[in-house]
C-alpha cells in the first residue's frame, strides 16, 4: 500500500464502531453489487432521503450504500431512511471526521470496483453515476472522477479546481469575496465547470467522486488527519504523485448539492459558534495540505509559517466578535 498504512491507523476506532445494518448485502446468487455508495451523515436527519432515493435511477448497476452516522446519538430519522431505500446503517458516534468516516464505510477489501463518495445532501440526476462510470472507462489515466455540481436553482458552482499553490492561493484568500473575477481567483477555479464535457483537472469536489477500488485501496483512503475539508484535494495529490493518476471533471454528469446537511447545518443551526469550529476546521486542514504541498520545497517554509500565523489571527479576529 502506498504512503499510509491506513488500516492500522483505522483500527484505533473501529474496534470501538457499532455497525449495525438495516439492511442486508446481497446474498448468494444475487448480482454482486458493483458499486458502493458511502455518505456519512451528520445530523443530517430527513436531508439524507434525497440522496437515498436518487440512488435507484442513478445507475443500472447493482448499488450497495452505506450510511456512516457520526453523530453523537444514533439517529432515528437516518436509520428509518436506510430501512426504507435498503440502505445498510452504520454507527461511528465518535465522529473522528469526515475521511475517517468514508474510509469506515468503504471497507478496505471490499468486493464492489466502484466506490462513490458522496454528501448526504446531494441528489443524483437520472443516469449520473453511469456518466461516471463511462467516463472513467475512456480515461483510465484518471483515478477520480466528478460530477458538475448544481445548487436547487441548477446554477452551477465550482468544481474540478487547480491546487491552491501559494502563486494563486493568497490572490484567491484575499480578494474572491470582493473581487470575484480576479485573476488568481479564476485561475484557481478554472472554466471546466462551467461546460458539459470531461476535462482533466487537479482535483474534483469530495461532495461527490467516483474512484475505482483498486486505487482507492492503494492510496489507503482518505487520510483521516483532516477531520473535515481538504481531505478530497488531499487524495487527489496523492493520486498525482503516487499513481500518476489525475482527477476528472465530468459535465455531462449533474449532481444537486443542498449545501448544509453535510455539516450538520440543517438541525443544529448556523450560529457563530459552528461557524467558528467549522472555520478552524478549514484553517487546520489548509495548514496540513500547504505543508505537504511544499514539503520537498523547504525554501518556502518562512512564507508557510507566515501564512500559518495568518490563519491564526484571522480566525482569533473572527472569534472575538
Amino acid at each position: 500500500m502506498i504512503l499510509l498504512d491506513f488500516c492500522a491507523r483505522e483500527g484505533k476506532f473501529v474496534s470501538s464502531v457499532s455497525a449495525i445494518p438495516t439492511s442486508p448485502i446481497p446474498a448468494s446468487g444475487d448480482s454482486d453489487p458493483a458499486i458502493r455508495v458511502v455518505t456519512v451523515a451528520y445530523h443530517c436527519g430527513e436531508g439524507i432521503r434525497g440522496l437515498l432515493q436518487s440512488l435507484s435511477e442513478a445507475s443500472h448497476q447493482v448499488i450497495h450504500t452505506v450510511v456512516v452516522d457520526n453523530s453523537e446519538n444514533c439517529d432515528t430519522a437516518v436509520v428509518a431512511a436506510c430501512q426504507e431505500f435498503g440502505a445498510e446503517y452504520r454507527s461511528l458516534p465518535g465522529n473522528p471526521g469526515f475521511g475517517a468516516g468514508n474510509n469506515f464505510g468503504s471497507d478496505f477489501g471490499g468486493s464492489e470496483p466502484w466506490l462513490v463518495f458522496a454528501n448526504p445532501d446531494l441528489r443524483l440526476t437520472p443516469g449520473a453515476l453511469d456518466t461516471l462510470i463511462t467516463a472513467a472507462e475512456a480515461h483510465p489515466t484518471a483515478a477520480l472522477i466528478g460530477p458538475a455540481l448544481v445548487d436547487e436553482t441548477g446554477t452551477r458552482y465550482p468544481t474540478g479546481r487547480s491546487f491552491p499553490y501559494i502563486s494563486i492561493g493568497i490572490g484567491h484568500a484575499l480578494l474572491g469575496r470582493v473581487w470575484p473575477g480576479n485573476p488568481w481567483t479564476r485561475r484557481y477555479w478554472g472554466s471546466s465547470w462551467r461546460g458539459t464535457g470531461s476535462a482533466e483537472v487537479d482535483w474534483v469536489s469530495g461532495a461527490c467522486i467516483l474512484i475505482r477500488r483498486r486505487d482507492w485501496e492503494q492510496l489507503g483512503g482518505f487520510d483521516p488527519a483532516y477531520f473535515m475539508y481538504f481531505e478530497d484535494m488531499d487524495l487527489a495529490w496523492r493520486a498525482q504523485r503516487f499513481l500518476g493518476r489525475g482527477a476528472l471533471f465530468v459535465g455531462s454528469a449533474v449532481a444537486v448539492h443542498e449545501q448544509g446537511a453535510t455539516t450538520g447545518n440543517k438541525t443544529l443551526g448556523v450560529g457563530q459558534k459552528r461557524n467558528l469550529r467549522v472555520l478552524r476546521a478549514h484553517h487546520d486542514s489548509a495548514r496540513i495540505f500547504l505543508d505537504r504541498l511544499y514539503a520537498d520545497r523547504p525554501y518556502f517554509s518562512p512564507l508557510l509559517k507566515l501564512i500559518s500565523c495568518g490563519l491564526r489571527l484571522r480566525y482569533r479576529v473572527l472569534a472575538r466578535r
